[in-house]
């Protein structure tokens, strides 16, 4: 019976009406997914059928090639210039769909920028924001993005963008030693998050959900500058879903540098807890200082060097407090 109805039906309140229709809104988004899903098995089903009189290997052919002309690519207008996104997966088209304005803190910070900055984007994803740093024409990246998946798409929009100049990707990940590791992964889609290096536990402390495991490569900081001597960072993004700490434990020579001059790193979970507290301990170790939120529901923050009389006052008291 419809919403109308039940609204003139004696006895019926007000609140009763209010619940329906609430109903209604959170089953839409679910609907909705419904639909989308059975439109996409209809289409499968479809390529099936018109490819059933070829031989085997043909008609898978054809499929692949099929999907090959499917996957979109996505132009966004950023403000300061349109970039170009591969489509791959669900997700890819989550990030590209929402750009650089999904993170409007970050989108702030990366437009302070100064000609000839250098943004180390550690857990680069598929490259929203190191390719909208790269916009400026006048400022450097290096991308690191340990998901092979992911990474694919990340060097295809790089390259799409026609900034292979100045942007270099690398598959790795980084943490507070050099070695070899498994990558923890929630999904096997491109764009995906909240996987682990390492470890199968996320940044709120739960346990990753792994729908497949990566052999990769990981390194420290302070290794990867020793080993490759790449650009050195003036600013660096740290956005890995639950390794944070390790990674600036594995990078105190690299970050504590005057050059490099601000980092914004992602702070989720309970602020007390004890992973959250050791990011701001680190943070301050190696010289910055946190800018306070302009929203208390943004995922990161930003923190500048502090100048060095402040940073030798701090040393002092350390050593008096010792």
């Amino acid at each position: 019976m419809g919403p109308g109805r039940a609204a003139g039906k004696p006895g019926a309140s007000s609140a009763a009406r209010t619940v329906s229709s609430a109903d209604l809104r959170e089953r839409r988004p679910v609907e909705s997914a419904v639909v989308r899903r059975l439109l996409a098995k209809l289409i499968a089903t479809l390529a099936k059928l018109v490819t059933c009189p070829l031989s085997a290997f043909r008609g898978r052919d054809a499929r692949v090639a099929a999907r090959t002309y499917l996957a979109d690519t996505l132009s966004v207008d950023t403000g300061r210039g349109r970039l170009s996104f591969h489509v791959g997966s669900r997700w890819d088209l989550r990030r590209s769909w929402r750009g650089p304005g999904s993170e409007p803190d970050t989108l702030e910070w990366i437009r302070a920028f100064p000609d000839g900055a250098c943004l180390w984007d550690v857990g680069a994803n598929v490259g929203v924001f190191s390719l909208y740093a790269a916009l400026s024409g006048n400022v450097r990246v290096v991308a690191i993005e340990p998901a092979a998946n992911t990474f694919s798409t990340l060097a295809r929009n790089i390259d799409l963008n026609r900034m292979n100049d100045r942007v270099s990707a690398y598959c790795a990940a980084f943490s507070n030693k050099t070695g070899l590791d498994t990558l923890y992964m929630s999904g096997v889609e491109s764009g995906g998050v909240w996987h682990g290096f390492g470890t199968e536990t996320n940044q709120f402390g739960e346990t990753i959900s792994t729908a497949m495991r990566q052999g990769s490569i990981g390194f420290s900081i302070d290794d990867f500058v020793e080993i490759f001597s790449p650009p050195l960072p003036t600013h660096v993004k740290l956005d890995v879903d639950g390794i944070e700490p390790a990674i600036l434990r594995g990078g105190r020579k690299v970050l504590s540098a005057p050059s490099v001059r601000s980092m914004i790193v992602e702070v989720e979970g309970n602020p007390e807890s004890a992973r959250v507290r050791e990011i701001m301990a680190l943070m301050a170790e190696l010289g910055f200082a946190p800018r306070p939120k302009a929203a208390p529901d943004l995922r990161n923050i930003v923190f500048d060097r502090r100048p060095a009389p402040e940073r030798q006052a701090q040393s002092l008291d350390e050593e008096a407090g010792a």
